[in-house]
């Protein structure tokens, strides 16, 4: 990676941060409505299935995401705050051919230690290829918001959330089995890619990725690869042991109220990735004040959203999550408003990290996550055997607030360190 001192970029104007910010809007939209169309999918597993099948279907997205997360290796951060274009389009498509490889091996070593039923390990299978359908979707995106092309982004989100729903509904309906639906699935989202993402980019074909660019890549990302499993790895650890302590049936309830959990990490990723080329052209210039304003306002924001969040809960939590999954769901509904709060944690810790992605401090961010992770696994079994699933959830809240302080000291410890920088080289000019 680059340091402070060879990193030179140019200024941002105003036209280009009234473009950013249309750009940002666009990308909103459109990932809200695919990671909404997403969690509907959680909801139409439990009415046109049952408990159960959303139980395998969380065990389901749990391991998949893990080798989705080997998949994009944490590339999509590094691609676009790639200001200086060390590498070409090329580059990132064809190590995307590499890890996706990678992650396909690693899966087909790891499937029989988790120790799953043949139905559950072949829906895993299935639905790993859907995932690797968004790894390819991921790199092309970086492509197109580099191209300032952030509508195709916004287009193709609205278009493959409308296609999931469609195959995953007809998939149930006419086949009521999971397997099934997922192969439905997974092939839809394969059309739209080939009929559409790939349809709008020509850099495909060019030179492939040499043999140290690879490595450098791979070098690089690593990092930012292991920061990206961090979510995942919380999610399998829990669901893991609450499907081994009360069976996959209640794995099911527990999931149907917590998904919001997974789906709303993977969007604020996907609209704070919007956020790293300005982020990373303010920290090169030390424009600190703007850097820490842009900072505050986003964590006063996610304080006011989390008190919105609880207060709605408590509000409409029973009422609308008993319309979407039954009346069987309003026992496990003491689950929501700590799940909402772990949410906004989490996002706080997912902005933060892609901070300092910005400020090429790959290092940082996986020591700072790193922290929740082990509190949850060292303390998951203990809390559910006392406290239920309920505690576990807490348990999370804990892990991520130690990440999210930790990942708030590196940042102004980095702005700190930039902004002195620029003061000791003004000093030796004048």
């Amino acid at each position: 990676m680059k340091t402070d001192n060879q990193i030179k970029v140019e200024s941002v104007n105003p036209k280009q941060m009234e473009a950013a910010g249309k750009d940002y809007l666009w990308n909103t939209f459109g990932t809200f409505f695919y990671f909404f169309c997403q969690y509907l999918l959680t909801i139409l597993v439990v009415r046109l299935g049952n408990f159960t099948d959303a139980g395998i279907f969380s065990i389901v997205l749990s391991i998949t995401n893990i080798f989705y997360c080997v998949s994009i290796y944490g590339v999509r951060n590094y691609q676009v705050a790639d200001i200086e274009n060390r590498f070409s389009d090329s580059d990132y498509i064809h190590f995307r051919h590499l890890c996706t490889l990678i992650a396909l091996g690693l899966f087909v070593i790891s499937l029989p230690f988790f120790g799953y039923s043949v139905y559950t390990s072949v829906c895993c299978l299935i639905y790993l290829f859907y995932k690797f359908g968004e790894s390819y979707m991921d790199v092309l995106f970086g492509i197109f918001q580099k191209r300032d092309e952030v509508k195709k982004i916004a287009i193709s989100y609205m278009i493959k959330g409308i296609v999931s729903v469609t195959t995953f509904t007809l998939g149930m309906i006419l086949f009521h089995s999971l397997m099934a639906t997922l192969l439905i699935n997974t092939l839809g989202i394969f059309v739209v890619l080939i009929f559409y993402d790939i349809q709008h980019e020509k850099g495909l074909t060019g030179p492939k990725l040499t043999r140290n660019q690879a490595l450098l890549l791979l070098r690089d990302c690593f990092p930012l690869m292991l920061y990206s499993l961090l979510v995942p790895a919380l999610n399998l650890i829990m669901r893991t042991d609450i499907e081994k302590m009360f069976g996959t049936e209640q794995l099911g309830y527990f999931s149907s109220v917590t998904m919001v959990l997974s789906i709303l990490n993977v969007l604020m990723t996907s609209v704070f990735v919007m956020l790293i080329p300005t982020i990373s052209i303010l920290y090169a210039e030390a424009k600190t004040k703007k850097l820490i304003r842009l900072i505050l306002i986003a964590v006063a924001g996610f304080g006011l959203l989390c008190l919105a969040g609880v207060g709605a809960g408590a509000l409409l939590g029973d009422f609308v999550f008993s319309l979407l999954f039954g009346k069987e769901i309003l026992p496990y509904m003491n689950l929501l408003a700590p799940t909402i709060i772990a949410s906004i944690i989490l996002s706080c810790v997912t902005f933060f990290s892609s901070v300092l992605t910005s400020f090429s401090k790959n290092d940082e961010v996986l020591i700072g996550n790193f922290p929740s992770v082990l509190i949850v696994f060292l303390f998951t079994p203990m809390i559910l055997q006392k406290s239920g699933m309920i505690g576990s959830v807490f348990l999370l809240c804990l892990g991520l607030f130690v990440s999210a302080l930790i990942l708030f000291g590196f940042i102004f410890l980095a702005i700190h360190r930039r902004n002195r920088k620029k003061e000791m080289k003004r000093g030796r000019h004048e």
